[in-house]
C-alpha cells in the first residue's frame, strides 16, 4: 500500500509539477513492469532501458514506455500469466496457509470472514493468487471486525494503536521480543495479524471492516467522505488520533445504519480510502457465504463476487494499470 507521500508525488507528475528525479523514478517503474510482462506472457521484446544522467530521464522515453506498456495490456489477458515460481511462490503458500488458519479460528469463534479485494479477485480470475500478488485479504462485517479485535487482544500481542500511521520500527520491535508468536497491529485502515521472528521475516494477513451506510447516504456522499478522511489522516498523522475520528463517524446516523440494506468498504479502510468505488452492495450479495476454490483450498466468499468484484475493478478479467508491482514486502533497515 502506498503512502500519502507517493500519492501526492503522482498528483504531482500528472500536473507536470515533479522534478527529474521523479520522472526518473517513473520510467523505471515502467520499465519494470514492461520486463515483467515481457518476462510472463514470453514476448520476446528486446528491452533497452534509457540511460539517465543525474536522475533525468526524456520526458519522450516515458510516453514510448508508457505506449508500450498500455499496448501489452491491451492485447493480453491475464489469465495468460502464469503461476508465480521462486521465491514469490513460496511465500505465497505460506500466506495461504497461514491465513487459512486464521479465517478458521475466525469461523471457530462464530465470525463470517471472506476473502476479499486481490484475494477474492485471483480466486475468480486463475482459481488461486494473482501471479504478481502475495497476500491475503479478508473482509468482516462491522460487527464482526469489532469482535475480532476483543478476541486477538485477549489471546494474542496486541499493539496498541498509538504510533505513527507510516512506521514500521515499533512493529518490528515487537516482533522480536515475540518471535513467532501472532502479532496483531490496529493500522489505521484494517486489523493485521503478523507471525515471524521480525517484520522483515513475517507472513501476515489483512482484515478489512465492511459497514451498513444509511439508505440516504449517496455514492457522492461516499466520496466526500473518502476525501475528507485522506485530508484528515495527513493532518492528525497518528493512528490512534485517526481510529479515535473514525469512531466518532461510525456513531453518525446519517452516514451508518445497521438497519439499512447498503454494504461497502468500512470507514477507514484502505479500499474506501483509495478504490473508486461504482455502487453499494446489498446484504444478499454477501450473504449467505459460499465457498470458492484457492489454491488447494476452498475459502469463504461472497454470495455474488463477480458484482463484489466490479463495485471496485469494473472489467476485472483485464490486466491492472500496476499488474508486476510487488508492493507488500516491507524491508526495515538498522
Amino acid at each position: 500500500m502506498e503512502n500519502f507521500s507517493k500519492i501526492k508525488d503522482n498528483v504531482k507528475f500528472f500536473l507536470g509539477m515533479k522534478n527529474s528525479k521523479a520522472l526518473k523514478e517513473d520510467y523505471d517503474k515502467v520499465f519494470r513492469q514492461v520486463a515483467f510482462l515481457n518476462d510472463k506472457l514470453d514476448l520476446g521484446l528486446k528491452l533497452t532501458k534509457c540511460i539517465s544522467y543525474k536522475n533525468k530521464v526524456p520526458r519522450n522515453s516515458l510516453i514510448e514506455m508508457q505506449d508500450l506498456f498500455n499496448k501489452i495490456i491491451t492485447e493480453h489477458s491475464p489469465a495468460e500469466v502464469p503461476t508465480a515460481k521462486g521465491k514469490l511462490r513460496e511465500d505465497q503458500l505460506k500466506f495461504l496457509d497461514f491465513s487459512k488458519e486464521i479465517i478458521d479460528e475466525l469461523q471457530a469463534n462464530g465470525l463470517k470472514p471472506w476473502i476479499s479485494w486481490g484475494t477474492l479477485l485471483g480466486a475468480v480470475r486463475h482459481k488461486g493468487y494473482i501471479p504478481w500478488d502475495d497476500d491475503i485479504d479478508i473482509d468482516l462485517i462491522r460487527e464482526d471486525f469489532e469482535k475480532a479485535k476483543e478476541y486477538f487482544k485477549e489471546n494474542y500481542v496486541w499493539m496498541e494503536p498509538d504510533y505513527t500511521i507510516h512506521s514500521n520500527k515499533e512493529i518490528d520491535e515487537i516482533m522480536r521480543k515475540n518471535p513467532n508468536k501472532k502479532v496483531i497491529v490496529r493500522y489505521f485502515s484494517s486489523l493485521k495479524v503478523y507471525k515471524g521472528e521480525s517484520l522483515n521475516k513475517s507472513i501476515w494477513i489483512d482484515i478489512f471492516p465492511q459497514d451498513y451506510y444509511n439508505d440516504k447516504f449517496s455514492l457522492n456522499d461516499l466520496k466526500k467522505l473518502s476525501d475528507n478522511m485522506k485530508d484528515k489522516i495527513i493532518e492528525i498523522d497518528n493512528c490512534k488520533k485517526v481510529i479515535n475520528y473514525y469512531e466518532e463517524i461510525l456513531k453518525n446516523p446519517d452516514i451508518i445504519s445497521k438497519n439499512s440494506d447498503k454494504i461497502t468498504a468500512g470507514i477507514g479502510s484502505y479500499p474506501l480510502l483509495f478504490y473508486n468505488i461504482n455502487y453499494f452492495l446489498k446484504k444478499e450479495d454477501i450473504f449467505p457465504l459460499k465457498t470458492m476454490q484457492f489454491e488447494n483450498y476452498e475459502l469463504p466468499c461472497p454470495n455474488n463476487p463477480e458484482k463484489y468484484l466490479k463495485m471496485v475493478y469494473k472489467d476485472y478479467m483485464k490486466f491492472p494499470k500496476d499488474v508486476g508491482l510487488q508492493r507488500h514486502v516491507v524491508e526495515i533497515k538498522g
